[in-house]
Formats: C-alpha cells, sequence, structure tokens
C-alpha cells in the first residue's frame, strides 16, 4: 500500500509545500531561478508528474501531463519521495539505490536538492495539519 493513493491529495499537499518553501525560503527558489532549470519529477504511486519551472517568477509548479522539454528529468515513486522529505532516506541514498533516477545534468540538481532540504522542515507540519500524520 502507498502512501498517497489519491493523486489529488498528492497534488493538494505538494502543492502547498511548494508555496510554503517559496514563502519561507527565498533563498533555495533564488538558486532554482538562477539555474534556469525545467524540471519534471515524473512520480509513480500516483502517477502524475510535478512542473517546477525555475525560468519564471514567482515560482510556477505545474502537476499533471504537459507538452514541454524538461532539463532535468527525475523518476521516482511517490513513497520515496515521502521517505525523502521525512528525512527517512537520503538523496545520495535514493539515487544509489536506483530508487531515484536522473536524466538530465546531474550537476545542476544541486538547486534540486536545495529544495528537498528546505521541504523536509516543513512537509511534516503539514501533513499533521492535514490529518496524515500522527502528532
Amino acid at each position: 500500500m502507498t502512501f498517497y493513493e489519491d493523486v489529488s491529495r498528492f497534488h493538494a499537499v505538494f502543492g502547498r509545500l511548494f508555496e510554503e518553501i517559496d514563502a519561507a525560503n527565498p533563498r533555495a527558489v533564488d538558486l532554482l531561478h538562477r539555474s534556469r532549470l525545467l524540471i519534471r519529477l515524473k512520480i509513480t504511486g500516483p502517477t502524475t508528474d510535478i512542473w517546477i519551472n525555475g525560468r519564471k517568477r514567482p515560482l510556477d509548479i505545474h502537476f499533471g501531463h504537459a507538452r514541454l522539454h524538461a532539463n532535468l528529468e527525475v523518476a521516482l515513486t511517490g513513497d520515496t519521495l515521502h521517505q525523502i522529505l521525512l528525512g527517512e532516506l537520503s538523496l545520495t541514498n535514493a539515487l544509489g539505490s536506483g530508487r531515484l533516477q536522473v536524466e538530465g545534468p546531474i550537476w545542476k540538481a544541486k538547486a534540486l536538492a536545495d529544495l528537498f532540504e528546505r521541504g523536509q522542515a516543513v512537509y511534516p507540519q503539514i501533513l499533521r495539519e492535514e490529518g496524515m500524520l500522527p502528532g
């Protein structure tokens, strides 16, 4: 059983996550803007995409299918993303174990790593407020 069985709930949580990161940590978002990357997170379980457009201000996040060409594509499951954001799985271990796969200029993924790090600070609280995590 996956943590996110409902794609609309997944979109709601991650939409809120990116809004809070943008509001609370402009530095992380600035790094993304400087990278000029269009990032596609290809998620399975639930099946969806998260598009992070570092070419636009304010931060432009889009969920689902889009006819765009990403500079950086990251494939992972919803559970892997969930574990990374809870701090239960490091990005290094996820990448090394094949649970996270990157296509594109991996050296530019630093901006994405900063976003994940900032997300770890707010993700558990969002889940608690949504009634998805005890606490």
